[in-house]
């Protein structure tokens, strides 16, 4: 949320992007995360989230986008996301990316840490924003019942 708001500030528009990666197994299906995505930034009028299945550097084609934003949170991300910048230059050479080191208090949040502390029943309060949080109380309440 935090590189969200920041980039709001940057950008005219920002689009959260959720993508198709075969690599992981999200919790949530598309629709709900799209839904809590717009949720949690409704205060942000020049931030809308959408759904790609296909590679990013072909939605910077389509959409007429102007850069990919990436969160940084340490210098593995860093060398990480700098593979995929390589990448992502040589498919499109007018993709442009950037980085956008995470703030201190954010630095050490990952999805998959968050998942493994909800999964064993543990407080996410201050992991997630309230709307994801609140909403996701209610989505496992419905799985309950």
């Amino acid at each position: 949320m935090n590189i969200i708001y920041r980039a709001s500030k940057i950008f005219d528009k920002v689009i959260v992007l959720v993508l198709q990666n075969p690599d992981k197994r999200p919790m949530f299906s598309v629709k709900k995360r799209l839904f809590w995505i717009d949720s949690a930034t409704s205060e942000l009028s020049n931030v809308c989230a959408k759904y790609w299945d296909k590679m990013l550097v072909d939605y910077l084609e389509v959409s007429g986008a102007c850069a990919i934003v990436k969160g940084i949170r340490s210098l593995d991300d860093f060398s990480y996301e700098m593979q995929i910048n390589a990448v992502n230059q040589s498919l499109n050479p007018k993709a442009q990316t950037v980085f956008m080191p995470a703030s201190l208090e954010n630095m050490h949040i990952t999805s998959s840490l968050v998942k493994h502390i909800y999964s064993l029943g543990g407080k996410i309060d201050s992991l997630v924003p309230k709307e994801i949080l609140m909403n996701l109380k209610k989505t496992m309440g419905e799985a309950k019942t």
